[in-house]
């Protein structure tokens, strides 16, 4: 299974030009997804998202920007999935 299927929300053309979040390092942006995009990247219902936010270790945090907006970095949840096909 592809990690971005062809169907994925992330592969919109308007998903490209998210908020980036710049950590002050020189081209060190990350672009930042919903807790929804971020459900689907994974394939799990945000349901599971979140319990695994509360539940597993080493989990990404997601950045509160306002009341409702939540964002994911989705170089996070990449490092994330690496991490799991690592067996770390």
């Amino acid at each position: 299974m592809a990690l971005f299927p062809k169907n994925n929300i992330l592969s919109a053309p308007q998903h490209q030009t998210a908020a980036n979040l710049h950590s002050g390092a020189p081209g060190d942006c990350a672009l930042l997804i919903s807790p929804k995009q971020a459900a689907q990247m994974l394939a799990v219902s945000e349901a599971t998202l979140y319990r695994w936010l509360r539940q597993r270790r080493g989990f990404p945090r997601p950045l509160k920007l306002s009341a409702g907006c939540t964002r994911f970095k989705l170089r996070e949840l990449i490092e994330f999935i690496a991490s799991l096909e690592a067996g770390e």
